[in-house]
């Protein structure tokens, strides 16, 4: 049981209800008012974080698509070899959009 100070000779008396009750709220008001900031701080940091990564993927996005490009190229051009070139662009093309179908099905099905 708490117990608080008195001015009575008695020395110390027991504690009211409403103090007993008053002093959580007040810490739990104290606290409220002093998490936001903190919170604040911690989804800044976050937030910078999911930036830099987005970035970082944007751009490994970016180079992948470069290497699929010169790769198609060179096998447009290996191609040409065997059949006109405008043969081997159409073949190219249609192997590409095969890929990219196959891509888009399995990530509409989440595999």
């Amino acid at each position: 049981m708490s117990v608080r100070e008195s001015d009575g000779a008695q020395g110390l008396e027991p504690a009211s209800i409403v103090e007993l009750f008053g002093r959580p709220v007040d810490q739990v008001s104290s606290i409220s008012r002093q998490e936001p900031p903190v919170a604040r701080l911690e989804l800044a940091c976050k937030t910078r974080r999911a930036v830099f990564g987005i970035m970082l993927s944007t751009g490994a996005a970016m180079l992948a698509l470069a290497t699929l490009l010169c790769e198609a190229g060179v096998a447009v051009a290996g191609l040409t070899g065997i059949v006109p070139v405008r043969v081997a662009a159409l073949i190219m093309a249609a192997a590409l959009a095969c890929a990219a179908g196959l891509a888009g099905l399995s990530a509409v099905r989440g595999r």
